[in-house]
């Protein structure tokens, strides 16, 4: 069955500053633009204010691109690797005189290939990390270490080598610890060590001078200019006991130089950071040169935060909140761009109108309302529409799932359709006097009339318009008089599923392209009718007045195949799959992308990286746990199905960081560079706290170009 429960998710919150110093010192100083490019941060002395952030340029001697290159070049740290020799000269930029220009050349290239300045790349001044988002499990013999990272100073960790994962890579400029036990009287008895990818590390500073059992000892770290660092280790050295144990561990850093890890992958937006926030991205939409996200705050363990919609600028800039949809919306359950081209009689506009519509539903003091927001461009203001109420407001019975905008070949009318809920599909037309442009057809019926459960997704086929709900599909009849009917149900065909509505029937159904089919295109959806669901992909064919239908591959077994079989040679075990949440994504006329999520059970939940959150053990004793990279298809075909990770493949169990669990939502880039963007996170009835994510993957990473094996990663091996 769906896994349910609640367990607790940690909050991550990175203190930040603006960026407007660096771009405003831009024209008069060089040097600050020039670090601004090579480190893409801007760090300093302080306890984390705006104010205490300043001379960053000061603080900041070397360059990012060359340590990381270093760092990828040293070996596995050994007791006696702390010694440091001599070193080139180093110049204004911070690198080595004889490179220097090497540098500069090489991060013009690759603004130039990016199509971006270094204003992407600087990014927002740092502060101190939050750290209760932090992992700690790869310790050796660790015991409690959590606790050093809860802000308490009644409580404790430590280990023998304590090591911090802190989920992504970021420039490090000053550590705190606060010390419970450290037997560290002789000088240099511990090291501290860090590095990018948790394997090859490196050593930047030995310390001791200090000893403390039982009580408390603080001592700070500053001017550490720690780049490309992923993982922090406290490793005993000259001491009688070879453990420590720490009241508190905390970080002063900003993220990382803003670039693809070696997949060709970056991660785009982190809630928790920045401001931004949400439990569940829901949906990507371009429009106008911009991507646009809309949050969701389901199973949300803080205090109340209104869904939001946010906003993308360029590729590698921060995300903005663009606005909360509603006061009291907890969910953006649509966002979507239309463009109007006639008015509600059928006359055709001057200049088509491009309107962004986000959609959401809530009990207003007991009436039920389905609510759309639009969207003024030129004042980036949002007018609210209410398009649809009943009384009383009945739980699990309205929902903004899903709008088309769809013209009548009959009537020659635009008309915007509108999911309400177990109400059915209600009609709206252009309206110009009003601040959202559109009108809604008001009364106690909707066009379509009530149905037996709520509408899923809406497509257009051959001049006709499609909902679907449950685990039938219905069509429009065009015309003045329209009317809806049933023309296909996969109920037909599978007698042994009953649709369970929490997890939904026919998902995402989408119209492709299909050279085969009659007209030039099909529809695909996933069928998830229950706890049973594998995913299963299901193609309709328009034949004469109905459909034919084939089932091309389920994403169940496709996913289990790609992930193998172990060192005993047994098989992956996936169970429960929910795929193609919202629609399928066209890259091209023959390239799709299906965004799903897995349940692993039994000894595949040990042997790769689950959402730790959203784990259970069986009475059998079997683990339960949902994949935590989550997962998409690429179709190139009916019968061509791969599966693949957003961020790229990840092979070790303890590789948990970004945990992302489902991929919900999907778009092409608006920024003409050939990118793809993926989004989501399903809570999955688990309490969750900043978990919504998004990714951007280069065209070759995403789906051009097989997959590169990375040996550092562990690709060649098996579980």
């Amino acid at each position: 069955t769906r896994t349910t429960g609640s367990r607790p998710q940690p909050n991550l919150i990175i203190s930040t500053c603006t960026s407007a110093g660096w771009i405003a010192m831009a024209p008069h100083r060089l040097f600050g633009v020039l670090l601004a490019v090579l480190l893409g941060i801007a760090a300093g002395k302080g306890k984390g204010t705006c104010d205490a952030n300043h001379n960053a340029a000061d603080n900041i001697k070397t360059s990012a691109l060359l340590q990381s290159k270093m760092q990828q070049n040293k070996a596995a740290l050994r007791e006696d690797d702390s010694e440091t020799g001599e070193t080139e000269a180093m110049g204004d930029l911070g690198a080595p005189v004889s490179i220097e220009q090497a540098l500069v050349d090489l991060q013009a290239k690759n603004n130039a290939y990016r199509n971006v300045d270094y204003s992407d790349l600087a990014g927002a001044t740092g502060g101190w990390l939050k750290m209760n988002t932090r992992y700690a499990g790869g310790s050796v013999a660790g015991k409690n270490v959590q606790n050093m990272f809860d802000n308490d100073m009644k409580t404790h960790g430590g280990a023998k080598v304590v090591i911090i994962d802190l989920g992504q890579e970021y420039h490090v400029n000053q550590l705190r610890i606060v010390w419970r036990i450290c037997r560290c009287a002789r000088k240099r008895s511990m090291d501290l060590l860090h590095s990018q990818n948790g394997k090859q590390w490196g050593w930047f500073k030995s310390i001791g001078g200090f000893y403390v059992e039982g009580g408390s000892e603080m001592t700070f770290y500053d001017n550490l200019n720690l780049p490309n660092t992923r993982y922090l280790a406290v490793k005993p050295k000259k001491t009688p006991l070879k453990y420590a144990d720490i009241w508190e561990f905390a970080v002063f850093g900003t993220m990382g130089l803003r670039k693809p890890n070696v997949y060709g992958w970056y991660q785009s937006y982190k809630a928790g950071s920045n401001g931004l926030s949400g439990t569940e991205m829901i949906h990507l939409e371009p429009y106008k040169g911009s991507l646009f996200g809309g949050t969701g705050y389901w199973m949300h363990k803080g205090s109340f935060r209104a869904a939001e919609v946010v906003r993308l600028d360029k590729p590698f800039s921060n995300w903005a909140v663009e606005t909360q949809v509603n006061q009291y919306a907890g969910r953006t359950e649509t966002l979507k761009a239309i463009q109007w081209t006639t008015d509600h009689k059928g006359n055709k506009l001057a200049t088509p109108d491009d309107r962004l519509h986000a959609g959401f539903y809530l009990n207003w003091v007991g009436e039920g309302r389905c609510i759309t927001v639009v969207r003024d461009d030129a004042t980036k203001k949002w007018a609210e529409e209410i398009y649809w109420r009943r009384r009383p407001f009945k739980k699990n019975y309205l929902s903004a799932r899903a709008l088309k905008l769809f013209q009548d070949p009959v009537t020659g009318v635009d008309m915007l359709f509108y999911v309400t809920g177990m109400d059915g599909i209600n009609v709206g037309v252009y309206v110009p006097t009003r601040a959202s442009k559109v009108g809604f057809r008001q009364g106690k019926r909707t066009e379509s009339g009530r149905v037996g459960t709520r509408p899923l997704a809406l497509a257009v086929l051959d001049n006709r318009i499609y909902f679907t709900a449950s685990s039938y599909m219905m069509r429009r009849t065009n015309g003045p008089r329209p009317r809806w009917t049933k023309v296909f149900d996969m109920a037909d065909h599978d007698k042994e599923n009953t649709v369970d509505e929490a997890v939904g029937g026919l998902r995402g159904i989408t119209t492709i392209s299909n050279a085969a089919s009659p007209v030039g295109q099909s529809l695909l959806f996933a069928w998830a009718p229950n706890a049973n669901s594998k995913g299963c992909m299901v193609r309709l064919d328009p034949d004469g007045d109905g459909f034919k239908w084939t089932e091309e591959k389920c994403v169940q077994k496709v996913e289990a195949d790609h992930l193998g079989k172990n060192n005993r040679g047994q098989k992956a075990i996936t169970t429960y799959v929910i795929a193609d949440y919202n629609f399928v994504l066209e890259i091209a006329s023959d390239a799709h992308l299906i965004g799903f999520e897995v349940l692993l059970y039994s000894y595949t939940a040990f042997e790769f990286p689950i959402d730790p959150k959203q784990l259970q053990v069986c009475s059998s004793g079997k683990r339960l746990a949902y994949k935590g990279e989550a997962g998409y298809m690429v179709r190139r075909g009916p019968g061509s199905y791969e599966a693949r990770e957003p961020g790229g493949p990840r092979y070790d169990p303890k590789d948990i960081f970004p945990t992302q669990t489902a991929v919900r939502s999907m778009s092409l880039s608006p920024f003409n560079d050939g990118a793809v963007y993926m989004g989501g996170y399903d809570c999955n009835h688990f309490g969750s706290l900043n978990t919504a994510w998004v990714q951007r993957g280069e065209a070759a990473a995403v789906w051009k170009e097989p997959v590169k094996c990375q040996k550092e990663k562990g690709c060649t091996g098996v579980p």
